[in-house]
Formats: C-alpha cells, structure tokens, sequence
C-alpha cells in the first residue's frame, strides 16, 4: 500500500491499472461461459419437460402452477413477479404486454391502443 509519504508513481499507477482492466476482461469472459451454460442448461430442461409432458407423465396445467408459485416466492418480489410473468408467457406461448399497454387487435395483428 502507498502512504502520503511514499505515493505510487505514474508507472506503478499504470500497472495497477492494466491489471485491473485484464482482471475485468478475465471476469467478463468467466461470466459470459457461466451464462451461455445456463441457458444450455435451461433448454436442456425446457426439451426434458416437454417430452415428459408429450408422454402423459407430466400435467402441464399443474406444472405452470407450481411454476409461477415458485417464481412468486423469488426475492425480491419484483424479480419474482418478473420471472413468474415469463414462465406464464412460455407456457401459454403468449407475448407479454408492457405494463399499463392497452392491446387491441386490428385487422388481425396486436397492436397498442394508446398513441
């Protein structure tokens, strides 16, 4: 550590400063391997239930409930809320509104009502 009797120097300041920036890099590409394996991860799921479900084995409407039930209980509730919302969307194979958004069907196709 430095001390106001011996600061760093330019240079010593430089290194720390490239070390940071690849120790950042470093940490976004670990971040981004663990997020591609979740999302590999969570098909790998979503195909094993659907087949489940093709083979009677699952109840699909019991299976969305506990679902969205389970989703509520994520803290905090606004992440849960959010998460719910999108397990409703996947199981009902619907796209989700914008809050407050008036959607109303004109000539066939979704479209906002408020302008």
């Amino acid at each position: 550590m430095s001390d106001i009797d011996d600061p760093f120097t330019n240079e010593q300041l430089t290194e720390l400063a490239l070390m940071q920036a690849e120790s950042t890099a470093q940490t976004g590409k670990a971040l981004t391997a663990t997020a591609h394996q979740a999302i590999a991860g969570l098909v790998m799921s979503a195909l094993l239930v659907h087949e489940l479900e093709r083979l009677g084995l699952v109840d699909h409407d019991a299976l969305r409930a506990e679902a969205v039930q389970r989703a509520r209980s994520i803290q905090p509730p606004d992440v849960g809320v959010s998460v719910a919302q999108v397990i409703k969307t996947i199981f009902d194979g619907e796209a989700p509104a914008a809050p407050g958004a008036d959607l109303t069907i004109v000539n066939g196709s979704l479209t906002d009502a408020k302008h």
